[in-house]
């Protein structure tokens, strides 16, 4: 039985590394995205995700989406194989024991033990583990120094494999500087090469670094067009960030703004809680779309049930409007913030 995962943006993502069940980026701002993995062979990638603003704005760090994880089914017993059979030596039991772990299927949700199992089985020479182990020690929020090292060994070890999405995560850990040094230029040209070989996350990434002119030549009209390539190839974070284009537009008017609203909405569409949360300030400004507070608290307490932190932030500020008319509205403006999810 193998299962798809999703990743981020992140991409390290700038929101998507590798695959498997994320957590929505709570940061601001559109970002890279992970590319997916799956066992026991490797698939085209899926999409990262990346948070809200209107401000093609600074990176976000590695996320790990939780709406991209399947529902693999199985109780605390089937896990509890799952691991035998990893600690028996059989590599795709665990990945099973990986996606279980890292989507809390069964069992709590734990990324240190889903990284351990990933990380097992790709060094025990299953390459499409590789991502998936990459992606998820990277993401680890209190990782250490010797954590780092191992993630990215495993996203090259799987890029000298040849699997695109580990090459496309490996890039965005080099875009941030994520276990190790940072190098903009060297990463866009690998996302350029995935890009022409039709890996619709790698698009995304080197159209958020065209159009924000990190580390390369600054091109709005070409980054836009990359992220428009990404979206259309299904990679809901690239369709975020052409809405991010819109409503960052020089001279933009109230015809980017709904054409901002219609790439959101496809990204909400495919479950990508941050394109939702940015959906719902539109609805609460009226901005593109007619307003509408009964829209935008159902849109984000979606994107804040799909992990995104910010939303739960906005959801809270609709509530307390309602339970408090006379108090002053708040302020639905879209700052980046480098909030770490």
């Amino acid at each position: 039985m193998a299962h798809r995962l999703s990743s981020l943006a992140f991409c390290l993502a700038v929101v998507g590394l590798l695959p498997a069940c994320a957590a929505s980026s709570a940061a601001t701002g559109p970002g890279p995205r992970v590319a997916s993995s799956t066992a026991p062979s490797a698939g085209s990638p899926d999409p990262s995700s990346s948070g809200s603003t209107n401000k093609v704005g600074g990176l976000n760090p590695i996320t790990f989406p939780l709406e991209a994880c399947p529902h693999a089914g199985g109780g605390p017993t089937v896990v509890a194989l799952f691991d035998r059979a990893c600690d028996g030596g059989d590599m795709n039991g665990c990945h099973e024991a990986f996606v279980r772990y890292a989507c809390g299927e069964g069992v709590a949700r734990d990324m240190r033990k889903a990284s351990e199992r990933a990380d097992r089985a790709c060094t025990r020479g299953f390459a499409a583990a590789c991502g998936n182990a990459g992606i998820s020690l990277l993401s680890l929020p209190d990782a250490t120094s010797a954590e780092l090292a191992r993630g990215v060994a495993a996203l090259k070890k799987g890029c000298d494999a040849n699997e695109v999405p580990a090459c496309n995560n490996l890039a965005t850990a080099m875009m941030q500087g994520v276990g190790m040094a940072r190098d903009e230029a060297a990463a866009a040209a690998v996302f350029a090469k995935l890009c022409d070989a039709n890996n619709a996350p790698s698009c995304g990434n080197l159209g958020y670094l065209r159009m924000t002119g990190v580390g390369i030549a600054k091109d709005v009209a070409l980054g836009m067009a990359l992220a428009k390539k990404g979206c259309d190839a299904g990679d809901a974070n690239s369709c975020n960030m052409v809405g991010f284009g819109y409503l960052n537009a020089t001279n933009a008017d109230a015809g980017d703004a709904v054409l901002a609203s219609t790439f959101f909405q496809r990204a909400c569409n495919a479950g990508l809680a941050a394109a939702c949360d940015n959906l719902g300030q539109l609805y609460a400004d009226g901005k593109g779309v007619d307003g509408d507070m009964r829209k935008a608290e159902g849109l984000f307490r979606r994107a804040c049930d799909g992990g995104n932190a910010a939303a739960c932030t906005h959801l809270a500020l609709v509530l307390t409007q309602k339970d408090a008319p006379a108090a002053a509205a708040p302020s639905w403006h879209y700052e980046p913030a480098a909030t770490k999810y």
